[in-house]
């Protein structure tokens, strides 16, 4: 009896595998095995889970990110292969705001979205790490407002956009009455709202899970 190659499967059935995969394998180890793998890698099915390692991971992603440098190039780069075909997206750390936004804007089928509240920081202006105490508390004044603003602009682009949006993930963040009033007035319907290590009072958290 033959035995049947790796590289002779169907493209269908490769995607079928490609989909459950890493992001990471999908980008660095897929691609170099063979022209059948990498033509059936193309297809967007393949980039509906964009799911990037957290900061801190050991993987070669996660250190290939760490500066941040190259996540705006590789965002799009994901977002192109997808073709609006994303559905979750995991972004990583220190993703600047309008990668964020962009990604609300060109995913028309997303339903799940995480960033970090790293990500709602921006680039800081100086370097604060031996700063006085009273410029520290400026620095993170400015933060948390930033923050406000940010997460409101992204849960009224979630309202505008997307009916069956259902799940968002917020780690670090600030949650104080303006972001509590944005998720309440433009998240009413969402299923799974996750806050991984982030300030929230008990008054605010009534608020979102009452109204």
């Amino acid at each position: 009896m033959e035995e049947r190659k790796w590289e002779n499967l169907s493209s269908d059935f490769l995607v079928n595998i490609f989909k459950r995969l890493d992001l990471e394998i999908l980008l660095s180890d897929v691609p170099i095995v063979c022209k059948n793998w990498y033509q059936a890698l193309l297809d967007p099915l393949c980039w509906q889970k964009l799911v990037f390692p957290p900061a801190g991971n050991d993987s070669r992603l996660a250190i290939a990110l760490e500066d941040g440098e190259n996540v705006p190039t590789l965002i799009k780069f994901v977002l192109g292969r997808s073709q609006e075909h994303a559905t979750t997206i995991v972004l990583p750390a220190f993703t600047y705001i309008v990668d964020v936004l962009n990604v609300l804007d060109q995913c028309p089928a997303l339903k799940f979205l995480a960033v970090s509240s790293y990500t709602l920081i921006e680039a800081s202006q100086g370097d604060y790490s031996f700063a006085s105490r009273t410029k520290l508390k400026q620095c993170f004044k400015r933060i948390c407002i930033r923050n406000r603003i940010y997460m409101t602009q992204i849960t009224e682009k979630i309202r505008l956009n997307y009916k069956n949006f259902v799940g968002l993930s917020v780690t670090h963040a600030n949650i104080n009455q303006v972001v509590a009033s944005a998720i309440v007035s433009n998240l009413a319907a969402i299923k799974c709202l996750v806050f991984d290590n982030s300030r929230l009072s008990k008054e605010h958290l009534e608020m979102i899970l009452l109204e």
